[in-house]
């Protein structure tokens, strides 16, 4: 048994302890520890010195691990067992081999700590592991098999035979947390729900995953997303055939734990149904993208991120298109949370701020936003000006089928205020 000094020097010491009378004696040896004793009892191999339990690694200073043997029959002096300095020698394993008596022990002679063996002489030396990258830590022999901890991993090897394996352990245990259970409050996990634009069905987003609902024969379809990939702000296509999402899903299937950078989300398409695979829609996110706003044609794309940015994607055959960012002149202002198309697919805007708050405020029930749009032809974003007043007692709907622009009508009963400028973005005609 290893265990402080009886003389309270700051170093182990060796004890013998008989197991039926518990009676315990202190060995002739100085700064030892993993003694073992020989299988006739007669030698004890031990080791000196060492920097104990200091993980240091490749050390080869004043204080290496030394394996040394001692004849407990006499009176002689311990002898090392190997020559000093070829690198830190410790844990003695004595067993019997094919040849006779022989001695495994763990050194880092080859600058990781790996299984060896030698004869009771000290000649004869084998190795018999060559791991690399983690280090052989604990180690327990048995006939000549020999158990050792390599990483978060046991391993069992047969010292005459050189065959190796890796334990597969399994616990036994009720499995709680692999049980299925009902959650008591599910809305806590529920994050979005956005209808199609038929009305027949409706897309949610939960913890990640995203599924089409509704009432026909169809119940219910989940969408292909990767186990280890989260997806959020699922959105339906214009025709109801594709799902849009934010999703983390890395190149060729690899997420974020895996990828050599960090994933942000992108916009990715799902068929509605949950068949097929996704099919990636932006690349190169820098920041957090914040929501997805498609066209009514399904021409197009407007989404937002976290730096305030507005970005139109144009959709091709394939899915996939080209993106610009639209600028809009002015101070900074942040990402409008909703956004607005008109049924021609001309013109989109975001709802007015309440009063006081964000880049708008001064607009009151009484303004109008407006946000007329023509992108050209090479995706050069026009900024234009523009002057709009309704009156109080003429309402119009938000996005008539036949107009160019989005407006918000004035409360009833409100006096209109006065013209409002705002910054238009143009988009193209539709053919």
């Amino acid at each position: 048994m290893t265990a402080p000094s009886v003389r309270g020097e700051p170093v182990t010491q060796l004890f013998a302890i008989d197991p039926r009378t518990q009676a315990q004696r202190v060995l002739p040896v100085g700064q030892a520890s993993d003694g073992a004793l020989s299988a006739d009892g007669h030698i004890l191999y031990f080791t000196r010195q060492g920097l104990g339990s200091d993980n240091v690694r490749a050390y080869r200073g004043g204080a290496m691990a030394q394996l040394w043997r001692m004849d407990l029959r006499g009176n002689a002096e311990a002898q090392a067992l190997l020559p000093p300095g070829a690198g830190n020698d410790q844990r003695p394993l004595p067993y019997a081999g094919s040849t006779g008596p022989r001695v495994a022990f763990l050194s880092d002679r080859d600058g990781q700590f790996n299984l060896y063996s030698v004869d009771a002489g000290g000649g004869g030396l084998q190795q018999h592991t060559r791991h690399r990258g983690w280090d052989i830590r604990h180690a327990a022999i048995d006939g000549t098999r020999v158990v050792y901890a390599l990483g978060a991993d046991l391993h069992l090897i047969d010292l005459e035979t050189g065959q190796d394996q890796r334990l597969a352990i399994t616990l036994g245990g009720d499995a709680d947390a692999q049980r299925a259970r009902w959650v008591a409050r599910p809305q806590t996990f529920f994050e979005s729900a956005r209808p199609a634009p038929d009305g027949q069905r409706v897309v949610l987003s939960v913890r990640g995953r995203i599924a089409t609902q509704g009432t026909g024969l169809l119940r219910r379809a989940e969408m292909p997303v990767p186990a280890d990939a989260r997806c959020r702000e699922a959105v339906y296509s214009h025709d109801n055939k594709h799902v849009f999402a934010l999703c983390d899903i890395g190149p060729a299937g690899a997420t974020p734990a895996r990828a050599a950078a960090p994933v942000e989300q992108e916009i990715w398409r799902f068929p509605a149904d949950g068949s097929g695979t996704p099919l990636q829609i932006t690349r190169d996110a820098g920041i957090r993208r914040y929501a997805i706003f498609p066209s009514p044609d399904g021409r197009w794309l407007a989404h937002t991120d976290k730096a305030g940015r507005l970005t139109l994607t144009a959709l091709s055959a394939s899915g996939a298109g080209t993106s610009r960012e639209v600028v809009v002149s002015g101070p900074p202002r942040p990402a409008p949370q909703q956004l607005v198309w008109s049924h021609d697919s001309q013109a989109f805007a975001p709802p007015p701020a309440p009063r006081g708050h964000g880049a708008d405020a001064g607009l009151d029930e009484r303004s109008l936003q407006q946000r007329p749009a023509r992108v050209h032809a090479r995706w050069a974003l026009a900024l234009l000006p523009v002057r709009a007043q309704l009156r109080a007692a003429e309402p119009k709907p938000l996005g008539r089928p036949q107009s160019r622009a989005l407006f918000r009508p004035p409360q009833q009963g409100l006096r209109p205020g006065p013209a409002v400028r705002q910054a238009g973005v143009s988009l193209p005609a539709a053919r």
